[in-house]
């Protein structure tokens, strides 16, 4: 009697091996996630506000404590180009993705207020000093930076409150 021969084909074994092949190169291939690179993005904005709070701090320490402000300045840009070039060279610390921060022209040195933010808007909720992300232009409208004027900067997310306090006094600028 003749005993049947297997027929070539994969074993069990193979056939994980070769699907956990596929789908590791289908992972570097396929790259990182849209989350991933908005993260990515959001953090490189806030670093960006750390340094250009840096160049803040110099102009203030020779202006009696006072950052940048100009008389009828009407975007964010008029007020933050006056770091260039004494304070910084480097003109993307004024902004990040190709546009200018919103600035809350008028602060000093040292209030815990918000002195610059992706883009804001005053909201009508009672309170003349509170600020909002806008639905659409920072991030996809679901995250923003703030940076106060004391140095910290904040990452809020949409599960975050998006409400944002800063004096009266304060002139908001956006870009």
């Amino acid at each position: 009697m003749r005993l049947r021969s297997q027929q070539p084909g994969f074993s069990y074994v193979e056939l994980l091996i070769s699907m956990a092949v596929i789908l590791v190169l289908a992972a570097v291939v396929m790259g990182p996630s849209e989350a991933a690179i908005r993260r990515k993005k959001l953090a490189a904005c806030a670093e960006t506000m750390r340094r250009l709070h840096l160049s803040l701090v110099l102009y203030a320490n020779e202006h009696d404590g006072a950052f940048p402000t100009i008389e009828r300045a009407e975007k964010s840009g008029d007020a933050l180009n006056l770091l260039v070039p004494a304070y910084t060279a480097d003109k993307s610390l004024l902004g990040c993705e190709g546009g200018h921060f919103a600035y809350a022209m008028g602060i000093k040195k040292g209030e815990r207020s918000v002195l610059v933010a992706d883009r804001l808007e005053r909201v009508d909720s009672g309170s003349r000093n509170t600020l909002s992300f806008p639905e659409r232009g920072n991030h996809d409208g679901q995250n923003g930076n703030v940076l106060f004027a004391d140095g910290h900067v904040e990452q809020l997310g949409a599960s975050a409150t998006r409400n944002i306090r800063a004096p009266s006094h304060a002139v908001l600028l956006n870009p």
